[in-house]
């Protein structure tokens, strides 16, 4: 899919999602302990910069090292949260329609996630939603994005 042609897709689906989280009752920090839980991201390691210690003496800096996350960014910290979000959003909308309350959701029971970008921002989606099994990813990409990366998103399971 081509960003020239379905600019605006991802907002309305992430405003449609974020509307309706607004109703859960959990906290940012649950949904984080979730994310972790389900293994959506990695933990990594703080060391201290040597260099950059001595350079704001007397302050110890450390460097958090998110390259060590499954798609080389800290980008699936972020996507972590959004997936386990989504995933708890649709999993209460669905227990509502279960329930009678109200409403309707997608009749194969997928999720379905959409994400536009041409580099980190797709794979770490990909690479956190594909862990969830009832998730899938579509990732619209610049017509400039390199065939390297368009096969790497591909390769992860994600509709490009």
């Amino acid at each position: 899919m081509l960003m020239k042609r379905f600019p605006l897709l991802t907002v309305g689906i992430i405003a449609k999602t974020l509307m309706t989280a607004d109703s859960l009752s959990s906290s940012s920090g649950g949904v984080a302990k979730d994310a972790r839980s389900q293994g959506l991201f990695q933990t990594t390691p703080l060391v201290e910069s040597l260099p950059l210690s001595k350079l704001c003496a007397p302050h110890r800096v450390y460097l958090k090292l998110d390259l060590l996350q499954q798609s080389g960014s800290f980008k699936d910290r972020g996507m972590a949260h959004l997936c386990a979000t989504t995933q708890k959003v649709y999993t209460a909308n669905r227990q509502r329609e279960a329930d009678g309350v109200n409403g309707s959701s997608d009749a194969d029971g997928r999720i379905k996630v959409i994400s536009s970008s041409g580099g980190n921002a797709g794979l770490a989606v990909t690479t956190v939603a594909r862990k969830i099994p009832q998730m899938d990813v579509s990732v619209v990409v610049p017509e400039t994005t390199k065939q390297l990366v368009i096969d790497k998103l591909r390769s992860l399971g994600a509709d490009v």
